[in-house]
């Protein structure tokens, strides 16, 4: 019976204790369909003040084009058909940012089956479907363009998508599982570390098969000052480990009409580079800045290390297709050599320049300049 759900009186703080702390996003919702009580997890995700969030409807909160089905299952819901539903929704933070969650609901009923309210938790998909969005985009463009050599690059991806996605998924809630010790966090975190890497190898090598006739970017409003601090958010498991501090510097928001995936990409690769070339105990800075005047106004990124810099001879070469450094070779530092030939299609695709400024033991600063 749902009615046997109903915390009873001795269990109360605990209930209210599990539920704050979670790192879940949960809520209380009424049969009406409003916000009774949220955790800071959702308040968090959705970018609302607990206060605000508690004078809003679950419907002012989700995607309109998931509107109807949300009232679907509630109405079936209220109707007894059934005791709880789970599903993948979209939801609207504050911001206008639309974010992924995995939404888990169960309405629990008095002993007479009346409805008391809706318990709803709720998992942050975001950046698990931003990473899938990006293989996919990357994979679509390949295809379109297929020859021989590409075909074989898009089969080793849609093989990897899959068994990517669903590991990094598990490994975020591993991460956020109360019950992993030290050595375990700090297996997982490894894991998770591993696993990004292979996803933008994954992302690059895609984008690299199409580079012949350029890169294809899909143009959209985006807030480049959020997806920074995301990226940034993401490259300090990488920094952790290396001993390195990540410093960013950025607007509360910055709009553009750009491809965000790609942009993304750029700021991963770049922090990337930045962090793997930097000794222990260095520092990594991030800015991002609005440039020029209103009618002619640009975004300027700028990622700069103070770690073992780029040979002279090495300068002119570094954005040329899987070319590896002397420094790259010396240190042993994984990867390809296509992550600042990705930046710079990217970059000049959305019409913009990238510059690199380095010198042997005095750190690297690479440029980015993007019309708005």
């Amino acid at each position: 019976m749902v009615a046997e759900l109903v915390p009873a009186q001795g269990t109360d703080d605990l209930w209210r204790l599990t539920m704050e702390h979670s790192p879940v996003g949960m809520a209380l919702v009424s049969p009406s369909g409003h916000v009774l009580t949220a955790n800071i997890a959702l308040c968090d995700m959705l970018g609302h003040d607990p206060d605000v969030l508690a004078t809003l409807a679950v419907e002012d909160l989700t995607h309109p084009d998931d509107r109807a089905d949300e009232r679907r299952l509630v109405s079936r819901a209220l109707a007894g058909e059934i005791d709880s539903y789970r599903t993948t929704r979209r939801f609207v933070r504050s911001d206008g940012v639309v974010v992924m969650g995995d939404l888990s609901v169960t309405l629990l009923r008095d002993p007479c089956g009346a409805p008391i309210h809706f318990i709803s938790q709720v998992a942050d998909l975001t950046e698990r479907h931003a990473f899938v969005e990006r293989l996919d985009a990357a994979e679509a463009a390949a295809e379109a363009e297929r020859r021989t050599a590409d075909e074989f690059v898009a089969t080793v991806s849609h093989e990897l998508r899959t068994p990517l996605a669903a590991a990094l998924a598990h490994l975020e809630l591993l991460d956020d599982s109360v019950g992993v010790g030290a050595e375990g966090h700090r297996q997982v975190v490894a894991a998770r570390r591993n696993l990004r890497r292979l996803s933008h190898l994954v992302a690059d090598l895609l984008l690299a098969t199409r580079m012949s006739s350029g890169a294809v970017v899909d143009r959209y409003r985006v807030d480049v000052a959020r997806l920074l601090a995301e990226a940034v958010d993401t490259a300090g498991l990488d920094a952790e480990v290396a001993g390195v501090r990540l410093e960013s510097r950025h607007p509360a928001s910055l709009v553009v009409v750009a491809d965000g995936l790609r942009l993304r990409q750029v700021v991963d690769n770049l922090l990337d580079n930045a962090i793997a070339y930097s000794r222990a105990g260095g520092v990594v800075t991030v800015e991002l800045s609005e440039v020029g005047d209103e009618g002619d106004s640009g975004l300027e990124l700028v990622v700069a290390d103070g770690g073992v810099g780029i040979e002279a001879d090495d300068l002119d070469e570094v954005f040329g297709r899987f070319f590896r450094g002397a420094n790259a070779r010396r240190l042993h530092v994984p990867g390809t050599g296509l992550g600042l030939t990705v930046v710079r299609t990217i970059v000049e695709a959305h019409g913009g320049q990238v510059a690199i400024d380095s010198a042997p033991g005095h750190g690297t600063t690479v440029r980015v300049s993007i019309p708005r």
